[in-house]
């Protein structure tokens, strides 16, 4: 009876073991899947940044090319009315 009893356990050990082997597997993979997934958030958080950096020299650039075009077409105006006002004269 006991040898019986000690066949059982170990078969049972046997298959605790195996069951903690495919756990520790399991457990393995997802830490890798779950670093990848945490390289790749990373990496798009930077992209992100830098997008965001771009978009807002972009918007400073296009700020200032507005102010030099707002201001050569205003001296642009200013001239041509001075010359009519000189021909009106």
């Amino acid at each position: 009876m006991s040898i019986e009893i000690q066949k059982q356990m170990s078969e049972g050990l046997a298959r605790v073991d195996e069951s903690n082997r495919f756990l520790r597997e399991q457990n393995t993979r997802q830490s890798e899947q779950n670093a990848q997934i945490l390289q790749a958030v990373i990496k798009g958080n930077e992209s992100s940044d830098e997008r965001q950096f771009q978009l807002k020299l972009l918007d400073k650039t296009n700020f200032w090319k507005l102010i030099f075009g707002i201001g050569g077409a205003s001296a642009a105006i200013y001239t041509i009315i001075m010359e009519i006002i000189k021909l009106i004269r």
